[in-house]
């Protein structure tokens, strides 16, 4: 009778792998949040990065817009 013995040999002894994989999962989920938010924080300083570059640019030859109208 091998398989009435698996459940009530050692009731402590099956939680045990479920609490190491909720910590993994747990793990997981943190990780994945980390990147999320890294990956925006690093999309909003390459957005403002480019903007004031525009910017520069743009302000550093008011004329050159004028002159090609002309």
């Amino acid at each position: 009778m091998v398989h009435g013995r698996q459940g009530g040999a050692d009731p402590g002894r099956g939680r045990a792998p479920s609490s190491i994989n909720l910590a993994s999962s747990q793990s997981r989920i943190q990780d994945v949040d980390y990147a999320s938010t890294t990956a925006k924080l690093t999309r909003s300083q390459i957005l403002q990065q480019a903007a004031s570059a525009m910017l520069r640019q743009a302000n550093g030859q008011p004329g050159a817009v004028l002159a090609r109208l002309r």
